[in-house]
């Protein structure tokens, strides 16, 4: 399925923007973006796809606000460059003496979403790092309403650096990435569980280290058959994940479940004259 084809095309002129705009300066072709071509059918119709050497696409919605520690993503995103820099030069190598190579990765692309009292603090150490970062491009943006869901449906992954300060409520941008299929890495706090299945329909981190791991094992675009086998890598796989959220209950089904039985019980809710005893489902 083209995922993008739509949300381009409807998307306003910011987001437009976005899609694009092009690291590599040699797109000069005005139906090439960074993330799309036009392909031309044998009947001469023209359809959008999407490039093979598109980019990943990285989302993070953040408030920008001492409650949300956006350094976490910054340094994760400063190691996972290393990190690739340094499987880049393994894969050099073992091309060089025939041996079979390392993963490869797709230039990565975080968009980060959102405005709050720190942002021109972080915009100004994103901007300081853009001449660091070979592998990875990081842009702020603020966007329309409207213009929200078609960037997330878009996304590879999405990030969530949410801590609930009473440990009970659950990130809605969790939500919002999941009801577009998007597999997500959010940062751990006591209730996250819930949501968020570690290894199953995201990953769940801690610190930097452990999102730049996740990040790195995710975003692999191609490995050999023997290190496919031999690591966790299939078993994070992003396209198992998104078929795993494909399959996730969904709020009619989860207050039927959990809320509709506890809710009757306390309430005793009578109707024409007759008790129910918390067992019995309102339809």
């Amino acid at each position: 399925m083209v995922r993008l084809q739509d949300e381009i095309e409807e998307a306003s002129p910011n987001l437009k923007k976005l899609f694009s705009s092009t690291i590599d300066s040699s797109l000069d072709d005005p139906d090439t973006t960074l993330f799309t071509r036009v392909e031309v059918k044998n009947d001469g119709r023209k359809d959008v796809v999407k490039r093979n050497d598109r980019p990943a696409l990285v989302i993070s919605s953040t408030s920008f606000t001492p409650d949300e520690d956006f350094s976490i993503l910054l340094e994760a995103l400063i190691q996972l460059n290393s990190q690739i820099d340094e499987e880049s030069k393994k894969r050099e190598k073992q091309q060089q003496n025939g041996d079979a190579p390392t993963p490869t990765f797709s230039h990565i692309l975080v968009v980060v979403t959102g405005k709050g009292p720190l942002k021109n603090f972080y915009k100004q150490k994103i901007d300081g790092l853009s001449n660091d970062l070979k592998h990875v491009s990081i842009l702020t943006m603020w966007l329309e309403a409207s213009d929200y869901p078609l960037l997330v449906g878009c996304a590879d992954l999405g990030i969530s650096l949410h801590v609930s300060t009473s440990g009970l409520d659950l990130p809605m941008k969790v939500l919002d990435f999941f009801g577009s299929e998007v597999p997500v890495c959010a940062i751990g706090f006591s209730c996250l569980e819930e949501l968020v299945k570690d290894g199953v329909n995201g990953r769940v981190f801690e610190t930097s280290d452990e999102l730049s791991d996740q990040l790195f094992d995710l975003l692999q675009t191609s490995t050999t058959t023997a290190a496919r086998e031999n690591s966790n890598h299939t078993k994070n796989d992003l396209e198992s994940m998104r078929k795993k959220i494909q399959n996730m209950e969904r709020w009619n089904e989860n207050w039927d479940r959990n809320a509709q039985p506890v809710l009757l019980k306390a309430c005793h809710i009578g109707i024409n004259g007759k008790t129910f005893d918390g067992l019995n489902k309102l339809d």
